[in-house]
């Protein structure tokens, strides 16, 4: 399956009958359905390598690590089980595909589980509560200083959507109480 911007289906459509490719999905301003493109079951080796995910370079030079299908396996379903995500969730993200945050916890799991993915283009602090209400997003992600960032602004008006559910990493307690009561979900946090 190969998911890519409007504006590049065209163009990856000239090169898809070249690749493995399935399907190939366009994204309507940022949500993704998969509608019948879910691949079925097929046999990986746990131990195989799936993807390289690079470090953010804070204490030296970015480094590529290779995460095994187990990696991403256990972590994706550590998140979704004590969340609770499910196939009727629409996962939303505004962090970039390069995160395994981004990538693995919210479009990998929607891809797994039969929900939708909804990719923001970009995080914006004034526009992400208005965000998760145009898209029926039911959950989110955020990190700590998305989290700061969007607390930190008084709503306009209140919180209208339908999200149920959100993972803040890192949650304290008082971050989790004010998420709650901001957006009316459930906080749960991971490491």
């Amino acid at each position: 399956i190969a998911i890519c911007e409007p504006e590049w289906v065209e163009r990856l459509a000239e090169t898809a009958s070249t690749l493995s490719v399935v399907e190939l999905c366009g994204m309507d301003n940022g949500i993704t359905d998969w509608g019948d493109a879910r691949p079925g079951a097929v046999a990986i080796d746990p131990k195989a390598l799936a993807i390289i995910m690079f470090t953010s370079g804070t204490t030296g030079r970015s480094k590529g690590v290779m995460w095994s299908s187990m990696t991403i396996n256990c972590m994706a379903h550590s998140v979704a089980s004590t969340i609770g995500f499910g196939d009727d969730d629409r996962l939303h993200t505004a962090l970039p595909m390069f995160h395994g945050n981004a990538l693995i916890l919210s479009v990998y799991n929607a891809l797994t589980l039969g929900g939708t993915a909804v990719v923001s283009r970009k995080f914006s602090a004034s526009g992400f509560a208005g965000e998760l209400e145009r898209s029926g997003a039911t959950a989110t992600s955020f990190l700590g200083s998305m989290t700061n960032m969007v607390l930190g602004r008084s709503p306009d008006r209140s919180f209208e959507g339908r999200l149920r559910k959100a993972l803040v990493i890192p949650a304290p307690p008082a971050t989790i109480a004010a998420v709650e009561q901001r957006f009316g979900c459930r906080v749960a946090t991971a490491y």
